[in-house]
């Protein structure tokens, strides 16, 4: 029971701590400066048409590379000071073991990491409230916003009408949703191994690295471009790029899934390792 309570406890006070450590709330900002003009365009336009905004665009949003490299660099933000090593570190790995402490560490990053994911995506929402509609579908306005000149006439990039017509609303919040998750985690476990086992400061570098890697695709031939969607886990927040039944230019479900499973695992298990292999004292000056 330990083995679940102690993690848990620790897992606890992190949370506690990052709840009033500014870090959490600009990087929820950065994600809402990135969307904070389109959604109040779309909120005005909405109120001239008398058209509700469809509550479920979050998905539409991450379809820009920049969208997509701002959630990583909040998720690096949160996650910079990895293996979150604080005044009482020493006194609790002392208590709790170790291992207790670095799975309480774990449990840490996969709890921010959807809370994280939460608050950025109700961020469309909270822009249009209250010219919001709940109700599983896409709207007249964003399908104008796909399929109409009428972004062009806002000044505005237009949202992708082949997710509109791939999935359902909630199909795509759940999928997007999920792969904004596995970002955030992966961005975390990637900042503790190698702040840890390389030297502290080089995790958020290897973070910001992979947040960029769909704005540098963006100037690739379209071969290499195709290659690079195979290995630039943020370009995976947006759905187009899923392949599925043959259509899309990137990978299918399964092999992201498997991606993030096997890069997540290994970033832990080396971690792990380099917890109970390291000295107390050497851990401390990290």
């Amino acid at each position: 029971m330990d083995r679940i309570r102690i993690p848990a406890r620790i897992c606890r006070g992190n949370l506690k701590r990052i709840s009033a450590n500014p870090r959490l709330y600009l990087a929820v900002g950065w994600v809402a400066m990135t969307i904070f003009r389109y959604m109040l365009e779309l909120r005005r336009i909405s109120a001239v048409y008398e058209e509700p905004v469809s509550a479920w665009m979050f998905p539409l949003l991450l379809e820009k590379s920049g969208n997509q490299m701002f959630v990583i660099l909040g998720a690096t933000l949160l996650f910079c000071d990895a293996p979150f090593l604080y005044d009482n570190s020493s006194w609790q790995i002392i208590r709790s073991g170790r291992r207790n402490w670095f799975w309480g560490n774990i449990l840490y990053i996969g709890a921010l990491s959807l809370i994280y994911t939460v608050a950025v995506s109700l961020l469309p929402i909270l822009f249009v409230f209250p010219r919001v509609s709940f109700s599983n579908e896409w709207g007249a306005l964003l399908g104008s916003m796909a399929q109409t000149s009428l972004p062009d006439q806002l000044g505005l990039s237009r949202l992708s009408y082949t997710i509109m017509v791939r999935y359902a609303p909630l199909e795509a919040v759940f999928l997007s949703g999920l792969a904004v998750w596995l970002n955030a985690v992966l961005a975390g476990v990637l900042c503790y191994a190698v702040n840890l086992l390389v030297k502290r400061g080089l995790g958020p570098a290897a973070c910001i690295a992979m947040g960029l890697m769909p704005t540098f695709m963006d100037g690739f031939s379209s071969a290499v471009r195709y290659v690079s969607y195979y290995l630039a886990p943020p370009s995976w927040m947006n759905l187009e790029n899923y392949n599925l039944d043959g259509y899309g230019a990137g990978p299918p479900p399964f092999y992201i899934y498997l991606f993030f499973t096997a890069a997540i695992t290994v970033c832990v298990v080396v971690s792990r390792l380099g917890i109970v292999r390291k000295d107390l004292d050497t851990i401390q000056e990290l």
